[in-house]
């Protein structure tokens, strides 16, 4: 019930946020979610390998962006949900594209201690090339969770059309923790566009540290998007 009323809080916040952002001319604004099996990050899992819901305002100026997100997690300490805040500055030169910005990740009914709550630089930049792109980014946080040291993941990443509803997609990264071992992780699927809000996403995620637990674990997420 605890992390239905968290959940519920959070997309409450989304739903009364965007119209009040949508009287500005010139703001474009997007909304997001679905469900999914497991809430993989870094293909680890966030929810201890069980369902999530999740959504996503977004509001955009020119080239300037921020956007408010929600979901549950489960990591059997009591944390029920996390709440994550963006802004950034997303240009397109051609077929390319940039994404340079901040990340904040907030977490709901954790409990007393080091505080959880993580912010990120975050660096990007995306390639079109023919059906498919090719990506790379890299996130910075230097006060990473609850370890009290600095952390650097790096990814890259493609995706290719298949046909116009199909595009498969991967992306291999890994996480530095300053003071800890490193790990890898890597996914690899394929979305299939319904309808022009709505598709279907089928992905394997591993990583190379399953002796940290089943967590880290293999597994294969069927999720369901919107876009609107």
């Amino acid at each position: 019930m605890k992390k239905v009323k968290a959940i519920m809080s959070i997309l409450s916040i989304i739903g009364f946020s965007a119209p009040a952002l949508a009287q500005d001319d010139g703001v474009a604004l997007n909304l997001s979610g679905g469900v999914a099996t497991d809430y993989r990050f870094r293909s680890i899992s966030q929810t201890d390998r069980n369902p999530f819901g999740f959504a996503l305002a977004s509001a955009q100026y020119k080239d300037f962006y921020v956007r408010v997100g929600g979901e549950n997690v489960d990591f059997n300490d009591g944390t029920n949900a996390e709440y994550d805040l963006y802004a950034g500055w997303a240009p397109t030169f051609g077929n390319s594209s940039l994404d340079i910005g901040v990340v904040r990740y907030g977490y709901i009914g954790a409990p007393d201690g080091p505080n959880r709550d993580t912010v990120e630089y975050k660096a990007a930049a995306t390639q079109a090339i023919g059906k498919g792109t090719i990506g790379a980014k890299a996130f910075y946080a230097p006060d990473f969770l609850t370890l009290d040291t600095r952390a650097l993941y790096t990814e890259i990443n493609g995706s290719y059309a298949l046909t116009p509803r199909l595009t498969a997609s991967g992306a291999y990264g890994i996480e530095q923790i300053h003071r800890f071992k490193d790990f890898q992780a890597w996914n690899l699927g394929a979305t299939y566009a319904l309808t022009k809000a709505l598709a279907f996403d089928v992905r394997y995620y591993d990583t190379d540290s399953h002796s940290n637990g089943t967590t880290y674990h293999s597994a294969v997420v069927a999720a369901l998007k919107f876009s609107i």
